[in-house]
């Protein structure tokens, strides 16, 4: 290679180095500038920061959240506990809302019902993280609650290596909501859903007919007329799906012990 080939291959090298520099940089400074959204918990292994206002972008759609003192995700337009019938919501990221601004959540669409609504649904948190914040919640609060709703997906609560155990666990984690709530006098709701429609859910519902657990399927409700229910990421509710699941809720018995 002649100086001259040398000198231009080298120049191309330099230039195409500073360009991977560049944009490694402004990754960094995108990721440095992203705000923590969770801390660490002894108990839970995490839980969401206190008083955030973050906005975050799912496949080119920008979607918002704030979270309260408490580091609960924040319900507009919530009617006074003092006013209303609370609902203490479990779950995890579709409890949460991901995806979806707090105006579109399921526990806004509760709210706006005229139920004071308290959401403790956390994105990642299987069956079992549920259980333990919600024990939490009981020992922490004094005030008077009426309903505790859970909603359930089967895949984040099964152990890699024996999948077969996985609804079991689920099973046993969302008795001891039920049994622990109505100890609290508060009167359980149990709801499961998956659009995906895995082959596991039988046995699932085998696992919650064992234990005699009520537990209401919102995946007909999801999946009737084909409309699109799930966001960008084909997973979790949009805005449509959160007002589904919230009708659903509705429209079940607020009575059953």
């Amino acid at each position: 290679m002649t100086l001259k080939r040398k000198l231009v291959f080298t120049t191309i090298v330099l230039l195409v180095s500073l360009m991977l520099a560049e944009l490694a940089v402004r990754a960094a400074v995108t990721v440095l500038r992203r705000p923590l959204v969770y801390e660490t918990d002894v108990e839970l292994g995490y839980r969401l920061r206190s008083d955030l206002d973050v906005c975050r972008n799912l496949y080119g759609v920008t979607w918002c959240f704030r979270t309260d003192r408490a580091g609960r995700r924040v319900v507009p337009d919530n009617p006074s506990p003092d006013d209303a019938t609370t609902v203490v919501l479990l779950g995890d990221s579709f409890a949460f809302g991901e995806g979806v601004n707090d105006s579109e959540t399921v526990a806004a669409h509760l709210a706006r019902s005229g139920f004071h609504v308290i959401n403790l649904g956390v994105q990642g948190y299987g069956t079992n993280q549920q259980l333990m914040a919600f024990r939490r919640f009981l020992e922490n609060e004094q005030a008077d609650y009426s309903y505790v709703s859970a909603l359930s997906r089967y895949f984040l609560d099964q152990p890699k290596k024996n999948a077969g155990n996985g609804q079991a666990i689920v099973a046993a984690c969302l008795a001891a909501v039920q049994a622990e709530a109505r100890q609290a006098g508060i009167i359980p709701k149990l709801f499961f859903h998956d659009t995906r429609q895995a082959p596991v859910i039988p046995r699932l519902f085998g696992a919650f007919e064992e234990l005699d657990l009520p537990v209401a399927d919102l995946t007909p409700a999801l999946l009737a007329g084909q409309r699109r229910v799930t966001g960008p990421d084909g997973r979790h509710w949009n805005a449509l799906g959160h007002r589904i699941v919230a009708s659903e809720i509705l429209a079940s018995d607020w009575n059953a012990p």
